[in-house]
């Protein structure tokens, strides 16, 4: 018979990319079952998953207490193994069903601006790992972070979004991800810089992701004052399915993510989905995008600045010329989802 599984999250099922994969490769042999938020976003199905959710209607309070309540009550169920996703009151849970064998799974500490609030979410975090036997986190920093000893490194992965392009002629430079806080503005300045001093008119940039405040706009009127409307694309939110033609037209991925103490411990997923794609790789230099670039003859590694941006790109044009992108593809299999999954998350569920 199979073991049955639990997973316990705070998102909504098929939104958090890791807990999907996992469910992904390992449903032939586990039993599943998924308990997380109901946000009101389109239904994702998994043969082989059974999927309930919690609803978030009331205040922040009420939601949180309706949310530990469902969790609770399905513990009463037979379950062979609980792997919970961290929530706010995952040590109560803990406490309230000793017998139950649980691994409790950090994927991110606070990225506030704010210390106060950095401080206060992650000892939050610190303690309620404390009553917890077996704890996984996504990277040796953000475990640094929290104690010195006791936990489980379970890394972050990637999947090709599109086959290598093979173009090496000009630069056409994509990014994907949130603009959140990223300074996304830098780049496109860098960009300008770059075309500006070069006078090169067949480079691309294309920029997908949003923001709930004002990077997109500012971005896009940056655009528009420099007349770079011809070069630079920014195209806002796109589905994930939606991604592989943005992919397959471009040939460098930019990894641009501020090199900040609250983001340096941060793996990057878009860096590994870029090397699995076959992209040139340019990334600033935080410890996790360190780690997988330094090495590596496709990337250049920056500064968080407009004007390391630019001086990189004619780098970039001369690492094209004899770039080979399936090479690339080879050697990253180690960050592909169904490695992680067969190397780092099976080992720590079966243990």
């Amino acid at each position: 018979m199979k073991k049955r599984l639990l997973i316990l999250s705070y998102t909504q099922f098929g939104y958090l990319t890791d807990t999907l994969k996992y469910c992904e490769y390992i449903r032939d042999e586990y039993d599943i079952t998924y308990l997380g938020w109901d946000y009101g976003l389109p239904k994702i199905e998994m043969d082989g998953v059974r999927i309930e959710y919690i609803s978030r209607e009331g205040n922040i309070l009420k939601r949180n207490l309706t949310l530990l309540r469902a969790f609770n009550r399905q513990l009463n169920n037979q379950y062979d193994l609980v792997f919970a996703n961290y929530f706010r009151g995952a040590s109560l849970i803990r406490l309230l069903n000793p017998g139950k064998k649980m691994i409790l799974d950090i994927r991110t500490l606070a990225v506030s601006a704010s210390p106060v609030k950095r401080l206060l979410f992650n000892s939050s975090i610190r303690i309620e790992s404390l009553f917890f036997k077996k704890v996984s986190v996504i990277s040796e920093g953000v475990a640094g972070q929290l104690w010195g000893k006791g936990y489980h490194v379970l890394p972050l992965g990637a999947d090709a979004v599109s086959h290598p392009s093979g173009r090496k002629d000009d630069l056409h430079l994509l990014y994907v991800g949130t603009l959140q806080n990223r300074d996304i503005i830098k780049c496109v300045k860098g960009f300008h810089l770059y075309v500006e001093e070069k006078g090169d008119k067949t480079a691309s940039f294309t920029i997908i992701g949003d923001s709930p405040y004002d990077e997109l706009t500012e971005i896009r009127s940056f655009i528009a004052s420099k007349g770079l409307d011809k070069q630079v694309l920014c195209l806002g939110r796109i589905a994930h399915r939606d991604l592989k033609e943005h992919f397959a037209a471009a040939n460098v991925g930019v990894a641009f993510i501020p090199m900040t103490t609250y983001y340096d411990h941060q793996p990057p997923t878009k860096t590994f989905e870029y090397l699995l794609s076959g992209l040139v790789v340019i990334g600033t230099r935080t410890k996790e995008n360190s780690k997988v670039l330094t090495d590596n003859p496709g990337a250049v590694l920056i500064d968080d600045n407009e004007a390391d941006f630019a001086a990189a790109l004619p780098e970039l044009k001369d690492i094209l010329k004899d770039f080979d992108a399936a090479k690339t593809v080879e050697r990253s299999q180690q960050y592909s989802w169904h490695s992680i999954v067969k190397n780092d998350f099976l080992p720590l569920i079966r243990g």
